[in-house]
C-alpha cells in the first residue's frame, strides 16, 4: 500500500505541486488486514484518497476538470485500471500496481478519489481517517462544548440552537483544539 500512496502523490505533485492529497481510512489509521483477519493478510484492501488543489474552495465555482485530471494522469501511468462512477468531486474506481515481470501479479484495489475544496480539507481528512466510533465519540463530544462537526465544517452552536458559521481549519489539531479535546494521531484513532 506504500507504493501505491507513493504513486498517488508523485502524480497528483507532478500535475500542480501545490496540490494537497491524503489516503485516509483504515490505511491512514495504520490498520492492516493482517490485523483484522490473521497474520498473511494483505494491507487495507482499498484506498480512500482526499484530494484539494490550494486555489479551489467552498466559494469557488464547480471544477469537474481539477479531479478529472488527476484521474486521467492516474490512468496514463496505469495505476487506475478501471472506472466504476466518475463525477465532478467523487472518483469510484480500480486500481492496480504494474507488474515488473511476468511473475508478480499485484492484487485490484477499490479506489475512492474525493475534490474537497481546501477550507474543507482538514474536516474531511478527519472524518474519512475514521474510525466510525472515533468519530460518534468526537462528535459527542463537540456537542457538548457547543459545537457541531461534520466531513465539511466544524460550527459554534448559537444560543438558540442553531450552527453558526464555519471556523478556519488549518489543520486537524485545529478541530480538536475548538472542542478542546487532546489530539489523537491517526493511529491512536480506532475506537
Amino acid at each position: 500500500m506504500l507504493q501505491m500512496q507513493d504513486i498517488v502523490l508523485n502524480e497528483v505533485k507532478k500535475l500542480d505541486p501545490k496540490y494537497i492529497a491524503t489516503v485516509c481510512g483504515s490505511f491512514r489509521r495504520g490498520i492492516s488486514l493482517s490485523t483484522l483477519y490473521g497474520p498473511g493478510a494483505e494491507s487495507s484492501g482499498d484506498m480512500d484518497i482526499l484530494l484539494t488543489p490550494s486555489s479551489f474552495t467552498s466559494e469557488s465555482a464547480k471544477q469537474p476538470k481539477l479531479l478529472h485530471q488527476v484521474v486521467e494522469q492516474l490512468q496514463k501511468v496505469h495505476f487506475i485500471t478501471d472506472t466504476l462512477s466518475k463525477g465532478e468531486t467523487k472518483f469510484m474506481g480500480v486500481c492496480q500496481l504494474a507488474s515488473k515481470d511476468e511473475e508478480t501479479d499485484y492484487p485490484y484495489r477499490r479506489i475512492d478519489i474525493r475534490l474537497i475544496p481546501k477550507d474543507q480539507y482538514y474536516c474531511g481528512v478527519l472524518y474519512f481517517t475514521g474510525s466510525d466510533i472515533f468519530n460518534k465519540n468526537m462528535r459527542a463530544h463537540a456537542l457538548e462544548k457547543g459545537f457541531t462537526i461534520n466531513e465539511y465544517t466544524i460550527r459554534p452552536i448559537g444560543v438558540t440552537g442553531v450552527a453558526g458559521e464555519p471556523l478556519p481549519v488549518d489543520s486537524e489539531k485545529d478541530i480538536f483544539d475548538y472542542i478542546q479535546w487532546k489530539y489523537r494521531e491517526p493511529k491512536d484513532r480506532s475506537e
